[in-house]
């Protein structure tokens, strides 16, 4: 491991994890694990240059995974197991991407959709549960929206944001709506 970085915690007493890995000359560009969180198991599932944010869908059937611009789907058929092709390589796929700035960490919300903190410009990207953009919602002056969570006793309907790099300080809460 070179810079483990987010994480999200299965049905099965596990979680999954990203390493962002580091310069490409140092043969890691990293990936995409599932350890017990008893730590007895760690298993790495898949090489992911840059992997960030981490999230399961809501049914857990599905691993989304943020790697700079894009969001990585994978099908998760078992504990800590993504379905593979013949030779056991992990088989994901696109779910969606951004033409500028770097995906961070990301929640799923309650409909299948995604939230995704978004560094440069500073902004939270929300996709539908289909990988297509739904909108944006900057917080100037703000430049690196890093984190975004869900949680309240009603239903998950209050968002919260981490940023860093200027402006309102380390984070708060969600306010206005996402624009198209």
């Amino acid at each position: 491991l070179v810079v483990p970085n987010d994480l999200v915690f299965d049905r099965h007493d596990g979680f999954y994890f990203t390493d962002t890995g580091g310069p490409s000359r140092s043969g890691n560009p990293g990936a995409v694990y599932w350890a017990k969180a008893d730590g007895s198991e760690i298993r790495r599932l898949a090489d992911i240059a840059a992997a960030n944010g981490v999230v399961l869908s809501p049914d857990h059937r599905r691993l989304f995974v943020a790697s700079t611009q894009t969001i990585i789907a994978f099908d998760v058929i078992g504990a800590g197991r993504l379905a593979t092709d013949a030779t056991g390589t992990a088989l994901g796929r696109l779910f969606a991407s951004i033409p500028a700035g770097r995906l961070d960490s990301m929640a799923e919300e309650a409909d299948g959709g995604l939230v995704i903190g978004t560094i440069l410009p500073g902004q939270l990207t929300s996709f539908d549960r289909h990988g297509n953009l739904r909108g944006t919602l900057p917080f100037p002056p703000e430049k690196a929206v890093t984190s975004v969570g869900f949680g309240d006793t009603a239903g998950r309907r209050s968002g919260w944001r981490r940023a860093s790099g200027g402006g309102t300080g380390p984070g708060g809460p969600i306010t206005g709506g996402p624009s198209a």
